[in-house]
């Protein structure tokens, strides 16, 4: 079925801007749950790959059986339709098994990250029927044998509308809201689509946050459609070098990255996909310098530019790139069985306004929230339709420009943040008066999270007390105090008067070994300094929860070292982490520095030693 052709949008033409909005129409299995398609492949090709994990290749008639004896054991558990099951979020074939096995025995999964702070894992295991505390093992044969017809002839008949799983967003109120997704969402989103085509030889990348929603595409869509997925580290996605090594290892011919991870490997490999198939980004507004570096250099056979909030079901419009034009790249149209409408406050169609989805893809609501879903979820002439609080233009063609936020709300790094929760947990502290939370730009070019407050408490003891509170990619990069927050002749914020924060640096002590020498080449790298001392904290002079990621995969490749990434938590300087690394570790390779690359080290200290001006700040 044809898609209903967009308008040419001229000054003389009133547009038609309904027919823009909706997407193709295609006889995708809108009845069918991801479990039912998933054994459809599992009897079809048993023996095809279906999870690569190591050296480990998983079969889908493996994963299948696996996920059998899952569901027979919740089901022995009272494990009863509709309910909620958190579990661990380690990528791995046994998380597929498992989410597997709680969809066929009627559950929907949680995935529960395990690296937040106890209070906002207990907001999500409190919905929780049952609660994995680890990821159940490969089992027997004979085991399997055993529970494959119990599971089969027990199993519940899931509809294609009810819950196949659940995310926490950031909310607005303080409080993270719960997204429950239909299995509907997930069959609309990768099944008989028009923005993507899988082929059985493909091979995606799984190496998201199993909190965000970025997993749910890069999970289903190969595992719905025969194909495959490997099993990828996070430090291994954010090394250029690693993850070029990996996406020629393993064949993988299909990505999803977020805008801010696509942009920094761009910056370091331009032609690394070029190998790919499929190369998406999105999360945050594109970068046309890094999309034409990619054509340049490196273009994949499809590079596309993706948009959707986790109400729509990770995807919901997209734009294929073959230029960039005026510096801006759209946001695109529609994907199939999706609506995209552009209204104006009296929900008119217009060319100028706010967003709102609808369609299949849509999400059933916030857990325990039925005001909250019935603000965001409206009815209308057009359908049931999600605000999702951006504001877009159409462009000539009938393709779709973001153009910012009508509210307060944030993308940072692909996550989406509200400040108003950031702002909650800063005013839980006592000494606490005010608190505002903006996004700004660090010395090295990408945005960070910067917290002004008022009140009779140091930013250092405020950022320890926070991250009691938060995720990592909550907790502000800088806190800044102030005597009173800046206002405008009108009383409101004045977001223009905030100063740039002024990170704390120690007093400069040059690096002496050549392991600190070598540190402070890779921290004036990642934060855009032209000296650091080895004493300043890594997250006290700018530091932030993805350039500690890259830190850590930089000093694995350099150091040759198998460092942990708690280690660089508790030895935030550089002397407290070299002293690390020379007394902790014996080299798993040949030292990774070579005689040039000491020589190198020791003409940037000679530069440092000119520029360094102890009472400099940045």
């Amino acid at each position: 079925m044809e898609r209903r052709s967009p308008p040419i949008l001229q000054a003389d033409v009133t547009p038609d801007w309904i027919a823009a909005g909706r997407g193709l129409v295609t006889p995708f299995p809108r009845t069918a749950t991801v479990p039912r398609i998933f054994s459809h492949w599992a009897q079809a090709t048993p023996s095809a790959v279906a999870v690569i994990e190591d050296a480990r290749r998983w079969t889908y008639g493996e994963i299948d059986r696996w996920s059998n004896t899952v569901a027979h054991r919740l089901r022995s558990r009272g494990l009863v339709h509709g309910c909620f099951v958190g579990v661990p979020g380690v990528r791995s074939a046994a998380f597929v098994a498992t989410v597997l096995g709680i969809l066929k025995a009627g559950g929907a999964y949680l995935p529960l990250a395990l690296d937040e702070p106890e209070e906002r894992q207990a907001q999500r295991r409190g919905v929780c029927a049952v609660v994995l505390d680890e990821l159940p093992e490969y089992p027997g044969e004979t085991e399997m044998s055993f529970t494959r017809e119990a599971s089969e002839s027990a199993a519940p008949e899931n509809a294609a509308d009810s819950p196949a799983y659940v995310l926490y967003t950031s909310g607005s109120t303080g409080v993270p809201k719960g997204v429950i997704i239909p299995h509907c969402g997930i069959v609309r989103l990768v099944c008989a689509t028009d923005y993507l085509t899988v082929e059985r030889d493909d091979v995606f990348s799984f190496h998201s946050n199993l909190s965000f929603d970025a997993s749910t595409f890069e999970m289903w869509a190969p595992l719905l459609n025969g194909a495959s997925l490997v099993v990828t580290q996070t430090e291994t996605v954010l090394s250029a070098s690693a993850y070029a090594k990996h996406l020629q290892t393993y064949g993988i011919t299909a990505t999803l990255l977020t805008t801010s991870l696509f942009n920094q490997l761009v910056r370091e490999a331009p032609s690394m996909f070029a190998g790919l198939r499929w190369l998406f980004f999105g999360g945050e507004a594109a970068d046309a310098m890094s999309v034409r570096r990619v054509l340049e250099h490196g273009r994949p056979q499809h590079l596309v530019n993706a948009y959707g909030p986790t109400e729509a079901t990770a995807l919901a419009l997209c734009h294929r790139i073959g230029e960039v034009v005026n510096d801006r790249v759209p946001i695109g149209r529609p994907i199939a069985n999706t609506d995209a409408f552009v209204l104006n406050a009296d929900l008119q169609p217009a060319e100028e306004g706010e967003l709102h989805l609808g369609g299949p893809g849509l999400a059933l609501g916030y857990v325990h929230e039925p005001q909250l879903t019935s603000e965001r979820f409206i009815e209308t002439p057009y359908g049931r339709l999600y605000k999702t609080g951006d504001l877009v233009r159409w462009r000539a063609g009938g393709t779709l420009d973001y153009l910012g936020r009508l509210d307060r709300q944030m993308k940072i790094r692909g996550f989406r943040i509200e400040p108003g929760e950031i702002e909650a947990a800063l005013g839980r502290h006592p000494g606490v008066q005010q608190s505002t939370v903006v996004v700004r730009p660090a010395a090295n070019g990408e945005p960070m999270l910067v917290g002004y407050f008022v009140g009779e408490v140091t930013a250092a003891e405020l950022r320890n007390f926070i991250r009691e509170h938060l995720p990592t990619h909550m907790v502000p990069a800088a806190l800044v105090p102030l005597r009173a927050l800046p206002l405008t002749p009108n009383g409101k914020l004045d977001l223009n008067a905030l100063p740039a924060p002024l990170f704390e640096r120690a007093a400069a002590i040059l690096p002496q070994t050549a392991s600190e020498r070598r540190l402070a080449a890779l921290w004036c790298e990642l934060l855009g300094f032209e000296a650091i001392g080895v004493e300043d904290n890594f997250f006290e002079v700018g530091g932030t929860s993805l350039l500690l990621l890259r830190l850590h995969a930089r000093i694995v490749g350099e150091f040759a070292r198998d460092v942990r990434l708690v280690a660089l938590l508790q030895h935030p300087t550089i002397r407290a982490l070299a002293l690390h690394l020379d007394t902790t570790f014996t080299p798993t390779a040949a030292r990774a520095s070579s005689d040039a690359q000491e020589r190198a080290a020791k003409q940037r200290e000679s530069v440092a030693r000119r520029r360094l001006n102890p009472s400099r700040t940045s």
